[in-house]
């Protein structure tokens, strides 16, 4: 069981960590986060919560995100293939970016061909 204070990472959740930085492109659930973590679903929840201060599907979310801007910035892919790469269902793409990026990705995707042909 966690043990540590909340700005601590805990060996669970390094697990946690772990899992999400090696298959962010794969399906992961909470569920699944917490088996690794081997602890219970709601109690991994708070847990992971009180740690990164999101919760597991909003820090799964960001990570993915955050991904699918490098793939744009440094692969000059476009935003379909950033989104397939990453995981994130095409059809919840664009919802999910503007919410964390605060623009859309096109408009992310535009911006960063426009420095990158400045270069």
């Amino acid at each position: 069981h966690y043990t540590g204070a909340a700005g601590e990472k805990s060996d669970p959740m390094q697990k946690v960590f772990r899992l999400i930085e090696n298959r962010y492109y794969e399906p992961i659930s909470v569920s699944d986060m917490a088996d690794e973590a081997g602890l219970e679903r709601c109690y991994f929840s708070t847990t992971f919560k009180t740690v990164t201060g999101l919760s597991p599907y909003q820090y799964l979310c960001r990570f993915r995100i955050r991904k699918a801007c490098a793939l744009m910035e440094h692969t000059l892919c476009d935003v379909t293939t950033a989104a397939a790469s990453v995981g994130i269902p095409p059809e919840n793409f664009a919802r999910l970016f503007r919410k964390w990026m605060g623009v859309t990705p096109a408009a992310y995707r535009k911006a960063v061909s426009a420095r990158a042909g400045t270069s």
